[in-house]
């Protein structure tokens, strides 16, 4: 089972209150492209390690104020995961952004409570030019493209589900 990041943005993006990055994260009802099943799952459990910034010479950063690692439940609607201070940054221009995940998530479906995926990668990096300016903020949406991840036989006696791993969108989003 794998997992694959996508990464989507391009071009430069301006952030625009407070200077904080909100980092979002949901499932979409968009496929994998090696996606082969019947369904998809109602939930998937995360833990998430770090959220950092990138700088011009390359360098990661947490920006995590709690350094624990945090369990995430995602559904398919937006949930904040993580909000962080930007303001050691301003005036700056970061090189993108990275959200990891510990490499064992599990999902939960109709039948099955618990169907665990171990991901190959477990960094997700969106490199694209960000500006950070007084008064700015950006929204960071981690997109779980989950569809057709879980396969699902309801004829079965007892109906069984067996789900693969996801892959991962990150974009600039609004605020």
């Amino acid at each position: 089972m794998t997992g694959l990041w996508a990464l989507v943005g391009c071009g430069s993006t301006s952030l625009s209150t407070d200077e904080k990055l909100t980092v979002v994260m949901y499932g979409t009802f968009e496929a994998p492209a090696d996606a082969t099943g019947n369904s998809e799952p109602r939930s998937q459990t995360y833990t998430l390690n770090d959220v950092a910034v990138i700088d011009a010479t390359g360098v990661v950063t947490s920006v995590l104020t709690e350094k624990e690692p945090q369990t995430l439940k995602i559904v398919n609607r937006s949930q904040i995961i993580e909000e962080a201070s930007l303001h050691d940054y301003v005036g700056t221009s970061l090189t993108g952004l990275r959200v990891t995940f510990a490499a064992a998530i599990t999902g939960a479906g109709k039948h099955e409570a618990e169907m665990p995926v171990t991901l190959t990668t477990t960094d997700a990096d969106l490199i694209q030019a960000i500006p950070v300016e007084t008064g700015g903020a950006v929204r960071l949406n981690v997109k779980v493209q989950w569809k057709n991840t879980v396969t699902r036989d309801d004829t079965a006696d007892p109906p069984t589900e067996e789900m693969t791993a996801p892959t991962f969108a990150l974009e600039i989003g609004n605020e």
